[in-house]
């Protein structure tokens, strides 16, 4: 995940080279310390080299520190490039069965606790094992049974991370996720606040969301019993290690086996290694506690992408849609077995059938966006696997049942996808068609106006006339609509089909429709129950002999009377 995700080598490098030639001076200067403990005070051959050393470590750790902030920060950025890059490209079937609340943490909160950990655990672990080579080389230089007794010490550090890393693991991981949770219910809960309030379940929404606030608080205490614990072991190795290395150190002094600074030296040595070894021991630890977001993270990384531009580039497309003997499910269960259907060439084709009858899926399939278990589909008697699917979805113009939009301006919506310039002439032509222009002229900044998140400033059948005005900028000769006009009133909706009816001349139009007034506008009617074509043909004859598309065009005008 790491190779992939092309970090700053060049200033980690820099950030290393830095800290390498950190240490060197860090050694100068404890020897210099040494020296004047035990006694030595001349000025030219230690105080001022000791004080010239010290300010020089200073500013060093000063731009030390800059640089390992940059690597940081680039190192942020390219770990979550690299995911939102993959997630973008995966297919569609995977956010079906992912929750989008549950990828958010994924990308902000786990690619924050991997970067940190490649600085401070991979990155960390060549400068502690420099640091630690230093030490110990600079230790036997005095005598090679001191630097032994160094050596022998680093197990306790060692076992402390190991035990401490496993608690911390399963802890982390269930903390992550309990955050997880909370984040998703509160984003959907936020955006569902006008649901909670017209079915009156603010109480039962409190209760949900301080049920998972608990459960959260839970897992964060137990992080912080776990956390605090260690701080004892740590304790209880240092004072252990401390009274080791002062008897030691006092035996081979008074042995008259090193002088009175090198013992000093070796005393403050011993300390740093401690030091060193603690910081890394903790960074182990996190390295632990971050696998859950690191196995997270993998599982968008190893889900293969959708390849979209493997095949030949489709200019137009003509001719027929077919789904020919095509088999398609979610999970295990096939919606669809054996399925075969043709879309008539330039006609208002309408799918209309019962709930979950697989209107919106084979909508879909015809859109490319999902594999086919079996069969192909053809336009023009080609198969559409042979197209790279990006140039492929490129000819078609969909609606989708949600009418997706996202914050930002009017004309950033309605300019979305597309790659030419566009007018204001030929924006008021747009919305005037679509039923928009008249809202658009009451707004004071008109397309520059902010719609909110996912459009929310919109009503919904504002909603839905921009995403029909931004198929109209969009042109091409193939129209996808999935309940397209759902929200808007009967005036509207004939101002958009009169508008569409207008566009689709010499196109093929495929849509979703459940309403009389949307299937009036069909010219072909495709009847689907439990994933089977009933009946087909056009829409006079199939109204004649089909009971449901029968009632579904009289049911209203007898409402309307």
């Amino acid at each position: 995940m790491l190779w992939k995700a092309k970090l700053p080598y060049v200033w980690i490098i820099l950030f290393i080279a830095a800290s390498v030639y950190l240490v060197k001076v860090g050694i100068d200067v404890t020897e210099y310390t040494a020296q004047m403990f035990a006694g030595n005070v001349s000025f030219s051959g230690i105080i001022l080299p000791f004080i010239i050393y010290s300010v020089g470590t200073l500013l060093l750790s000063s731009v030390n520190g800059i640089f390992k902030g940059i690597c940081s920060a680039k190192i942020d950025r390219a770990l979550r490039r690299m995911v939102w890059s993959k997630t973008v490209s995966l297919p569609f079937g995977f956010f079906q069965s992912n929750d989008p609340k549950e990828l958010i943490t994924r990308i902000t909160n786990d690619i924050s606790s991997i970067s940190k950990i490649v600085m401070n655990v991979f990155v960390g672990f060549l400068i502690s094992f420099y640091t630690v080579f230093s030490l110990v080389r600079q230790v036997g230089s005095y005598d090679p049974r001191l630097m032994w007794v160094m050596v022998i010490m680093l197990p306790l550090d060692i076992i402390i991370a190991i035990i401490m890393g496993r608690l911390n693991f399963g802890i982390n991981d269930r903390l992550n996720w309990s955050f997880a949770r909370l984040n998703r219910t509160i984003s959907e809960r936020v955006s569902q606040s006008l649901l909670i309030r017209s079915f009156g379940t603010q109480e039962s929404e409190e209760k949900r969301v301080e049920g998972l606030s608990t459960d959260y608080r839970k897992n964060q205490i137990r992080s912080t019993w776990i956390n605090n614990l260690s701080s004892p072991f740590s304790t209880m190795t240092y004072c252990m290690k401390f009274i080791l290395l002062l008897l030691v150190g006092r035996h081979f002094y008074g042995g008259g086996m090193i002088s009175l600074p090198e013992w000093i030296a070796f005393f403050a040595f011993s300390t740093q290694l401690t030091t060193y070894i603690s910081s890394y021991t903790t960074d182990w630890i996190n390295l632990k506690a971050a696998m859950g977001s690191t196995e997270r993270v993998s599982e968008i990384i190893d889900t293969p992408s959708e390849i979209v531009d493997q095949g030949k580039t489709v200019e137009e497309l003509s001719g027929e849609l077919r789904a020919e003997d095509i088999t398609f499910g979610y999970g295990d269960e096939p919606l669809f077995e054996h399925l075969s259907v043709t879309i008539p060439v330039g006609l208002r084709t309408a799918l209309v059938g019962s709930s979950g009858s697989g209107k919106t899926t084979l909508l879909n399939l015809f859109a490319g966006l999902y594999d086919l278990w079996d069969g192909k589909i053809t336009v023009g008697g080609e198969n559409i696997t042979q197209y790279t699917r990006r140039s492929y979805r490129s000819q078609l113009n969909y609606i989708t049942q949600e009418c997706t939009l996202f914050s930002g301006t009017l004309r950033q919506n309605l300019l979305y996808g597309l790659r030419r310039e566009v007018g204001d002439e030929e924006l008021n032509a747009a919305c005037e068609q679509a039923g928009l222009l008249d809202y658009v002229n009451e707004l004071p900044a008109g397309y520059e106006t902010e719609i909110g998140e996912g459009g929310s400033a919109l009503s919904g059948g504002q909603r839905q006339k921009l995403s029909v005005a931004r198929m109209l900028l969009k042109k091409g000769n193939w129209l996808f609509m999935d309940e397209a006009t759902a929200a808007m009133d009967a005036s509207a909706k004939a101002q958009v089909w009169g508008a569409t009816e207008s566009l689709s001349e010499g196109c093929t139009c495929l849509f979703v429709a459940h309403d009389r007034q949307s299937v009036s506008y069909a010219q072909h009617v495709i009847v689907l129950e439990k994933g089977r074509i009933v009946d087909q043909g056009p829409t006079d004859e199939v109204a004649r002999r089909n009971a449901y598309v029968g009632s579904l065009l009289h049911a209203d005008v007898r409402e309307e009377g």
